[in-house]
């Protein structure tokens, strides 16, 4: 084999490594600033304000607590029982809080990582409301849009 070629092979083995490293740390630092930093907090309880059912009464779909969360929901993040997000004692409502924060984080990171331009508090809690698929297709409904802004004003009230 001829030695030039060897060279000539490392030399662009080092150029496409240097430009794709480029590329990759320019990207990175092309990603907008989040806009604001989510307090959970005063997003619960703005959710609790929306919602307005009391933990023991279960919404018309089967929804549980007073953040009205779905069974897929609690199951995503908890392997205790459904009916724990309907009960008054403390552990069900630690686990309760424990889910909707961690739902909410999720939903932060979602909408941060799919549509950053869209990271909004309407954002949040439509997803909140309406779930991801509705959100992502662009296809929230009027109650969906009602409960989102509802929820934005309680948050910004606080």
């Amino acid at each position: 084999m001829n030695p030039d070629y060897h060279m000539r092979f490392i030399v662009c083995f080092i150029l496409g490594a240097s430009v794709i490293g480029s590329l990759i740390v320019l990207n990175a630092r092309a990603q907008p600033p989040l806009p604001f930093k989510l307090d959970l907090d005063r997003a619960m309880r703005a959710i609790v304000e929306v919602e307005n059912t009391p933990r023991y009464i279960p919404g018309p779909s089967g929804e549980r607590s007073e953040f009205q969360l779905t069974e897929t929901v609690w199951k995503f993040y908890s392997k205790k029982p459904f009916w724990w997000a309907s009960r008054d004692r403390p552990e069900c409502k630690a686990e309760t809080v424990r889910v909707v924060r961690a739902h909410l984080k999720w939903i932060w990171a979602k909408v941060a990582s799919k549509h950053p331009t869209r990271l909004s508090l309407y954002s949040i809690f439509s997803v909140y409301k309406a779930g991801w698929g509705r959100f992502n297709s662009n296809s929230l409904r009027s109650q969906d849009v009602d409960y989102a802004l509802r929820a934005m004003n309680l948050y910004n009230a606080k």
